[in-house]
């Protein structure tokens, strides 16, 4: 069998995640981002993630936390709600240190990861 080869391009925690797996299986495995750090514009997300998200997936998120969130206030126009549970709902995220650690388990795995860099058509073979 032909040895197959995937590039994928943006190295956000999808591409990171998919990276890591995809090299995981032994797939020679690359990820192109034009960023020179993975975390850069890291803090442009809100980093607010779902219990029920994060548990569904094999992201490492664990060390990532900074709080957990058990409700929220709502306002519209004049009118506040809060919506309160005595379970976590969500987690919010480090953001940076979420990115790096995924970068991290797809470059354990075998993926290459190529930061400052960007896919013309001509990086493009059959």
């Amino acid at each position: 069998m032909k040895n197959k080869k995937v590039a994928i391009v943006g190295g956000g925690i999808v591409g990171l995640m998919l990276a890591s797996k995809l090299a995981g299986y032994g797939i020679d495995t690359t990820v192109v981002e034009r960023k020179r750090k993975i975390y850069e514009n890291a803090d442009k997300a809100s980093g607010i993630l779902s219990v029920n998200g994060l548990i569904k997936t094999t992201i490492p998120y664990k060390n990532s936390i900074v709080n957990e969130l058990h409700g929220a206030d709502f306002f519209i126009k004049n009118i506040k709600f809060e919506v309160y549970s005595k379970k976590i709902k969500a987690y919010l995220l480090d953001r940076k240190k979420l990115a790096v650690e995924c970068m991290q388990l797809a470059e354990r795995n075998g993926a290459e990861i190529r930061l400052n860099s960007n896919i013309g058509k001509e990086d493009i073979k059959d």
